[in-house]
């Protein structure tokens, strides 16, 4: 009877075996068609989840593409699967996810201040500038510190002939100079008032943009906040001091 017992635990042994491998294999081969484009990582770290040895086995596997591993950033147990799986694997993950971010950030705005130095025509900073950039569709990578505490308004003077005006004021400021109609002396109707964050986040695609938010958790990120809160790569070298004086200047100083 034992022999019967040690052949029947061996087969199942066997039988998990083969079935693990076998699951293995598909998730490596999942893992590369989502995770490799054009023979390139697509994403900047990778989380392991789960909640049995599978996941451990799977990162110390031949199996497992080396380029994927080396994207490895944690490996976490779950105590369940799916959505609430995902949910808990990226809380037990943030710190580990959070440095990836930072690391990235760090390298963007690196280099955005070696473009300063080296091509300075071909980088905005500061909110007026950025914007004019943005309007002549010549923004290629939008940069914005993550708190931006900026509010766009759109007025309507008290001449209706006239285009609207587009001011911005730093969150809480109670100043309402201007705000006031240059001619009439009387305070402008209000179109629209948005935050300046949200707008952006509607806008930057249609210029074919791409937008970066950035944190002041690093020193580069502390400078770009202090100096900037907002700048830009250009696609092209751009005159944005002879921009300004080619048009009225809707984009108020804060």
């Amino acid at each position: 009877m034992v022999g019967v017992v040690n052949q029947l635990s061996d087969l199942h042994d066997c039988v998990k075996k083969r079935d693990t491998t076998i699951f293995a294999v598909k998730v490596a081969e999942l893992a590369v068609q989502c995770f490799i484009t054009k023979n390139k990582v697509n994403v900047q770290g990778l989380v392991l989840a789960g909640s049995a040895d599978f996941k451990s086995e799977l990162n110390a596997s031949d199996l497992f593409d080396s380029r994927l591993k080396e994207q490895v950033i944690r490996i976490v147990d779950c105590a369940c699967g799916g959505e609430n799986g995902l949910s808990q694997a990226v809380n037990l993950a943030a710190d580990a996810l959070s440095n990836v971010n930072l690391v990235q950030e760090k390298k963007l705005l690196k280099e955005y201040f070696a473009q300063i130095s080296l091509a300075p025509d071909k980088v905005a900073y500061g909110l007026q500038d950025t914007l004019r950039a943005l309007e002549a569709s010549a923004v290629k990578s939008l940069i914005v510190f993550d708190n931006l505490e900026i509010t766009r308004w759109t007025l309507q003077p008290s001449d209706r002939s006239k285009p609207p005006v587009v001011i911005h004021t730093q969150d809480g400021d109670t100043n309402r100079t201007n705000f006031i109609d240059k001619d009439s002396r009387q305070e402008m109707e209000v179109i629209d008032q948005t935050s300046l964050l949200e707008w952006l986040v509607s806008v930057y695609q249609q210029s074919g943009a791409t937008l970066h938010f950035v944190s002041d958790c690093s020193s580069e990120g502390t400078q770009f906040a202090q100096a900037f809160k907002i700048g830009a790569h250009l696609r092209y070298a751009l005159n944005l001091e002879q921009l300004a004086e080619l048009r009225d200047d809707e984009y108020e100083a804060i």
